[in-house]
């Protein structure tokens, strides 16, 4: 039996400035290799084209489709992608039926208008052919790691913000239940097959901590001294350091866990 890929060193390569960034997309590529894509696919918010390089590598019947223009040079040279399209995800430019399977990795928490992106899936999808939708879950605010420091102190309101501004610089615009997402996906003419939960409670504390490290230290009074550490090794070490830093919460087990920050929803057309 063929060893697992080491998504999290692979994810550090592609992006060695963002570790917080490698960290959820490399859990991400984890569960999601052990789908099975049938081609032609297509990548609904394929942004610059990295996300899916890992996932499905080069020579696949794979379209990527964003709106994002800046994005589109960086997604056509990733080797990706057979066609790259500019276009809104709830106004979809391709024919019923069209595509085998869909991808639609953390996209659809970013659209106002979701339950028309949903439906749009479902409309191009073949019968049978499946969607495979990554999406942050309804515990999200709550594991990260100042909302809990600042709920720990008693500091309700602080934390609540917190939360909110955390939502506006993601862009993020609601979070669904399990049932909510049962009836959107109905309504595309899709039936939810499974739902996994992944991002464990210690990942998105851990990945709040790192966020707020590469920003404008809005929180410099809570403790990031160990993580900061991390920042002052030479280059040339700070791949393989980060990769031995990130590797357990990478391979933390999410089914002992009764939080998840994010789920992973599997929808077959019906």
């Amino acid at each position: 039996m063929p060893a697992e890929r080491d998504f999290l060193a692979e994810a550090i390569r592609r992006y060695p400035e963002l570790p917080e960034y490698a960290l959820w997309r490399a859990i991400e590529l984890r569960l999601l290799s052990r789908l099975n894509f049938v081609e032609p696919i297509l990548d609904v918010g394929c942004g610059e084209g990295g996300f899916a390089r890992l996932l499905f590598g080069d020579g696949r019947d794979v379209t990527g489709l964003d709106m994002a223009t800046h994005l589109l040079p960086h997604a056509r040279e990733s080797g990706a992608y057979r066609e790259v399209t500019e276009a809104d995800a709830t106004r979809l430019p391709f024919a019923d039926a069209t595509f085998a399977s869909v991808l639609s990795n953390c996209v659809l928490e970013h659209i106002p208008g979701d339950a028309a992106a949903v439906r749009e899936i479902g409309r191009v999808l073949r019968p049978g052919g499946f969607a495979a939708l990554t999406v942050p879950s309804t515990q999200l605010r709550e594991g990260l790691y100042v909302y809990q420091r600042l709920m720990a102190l008693g500091r309700q309101e602080e934390a609540e913000l917190y939360a909110r501004k955390v939502d506006e610089r993601l862009a993020h615009h609601h979070y669904h239940s399990v049932q909510e997402w049962r009836e959107l996906l109905a309504a595309g003419g899709m039936a939810l097959e499974s739902v996994q939960g992944y991002l464990p409670a210690p990942v998105v504390s851990l990945w709040d901590r790192l966020e707020n490290l590469l920003l404008p230290p809005v929180y410099q009074r809570l403790d990031h001294k160990k993580l900061a550490l991390l920042f002052l090794v030479p280059e040339r070490l700070r791949p393989w350091l980060t990769w031995r830093f990130l590797r357990r919460y990478y391979l933390m087990d999410t089914n002992l866990q009764s939080y998840h920050g994010a789920l992973l929803i599997v929808a077959r057309k019906v």
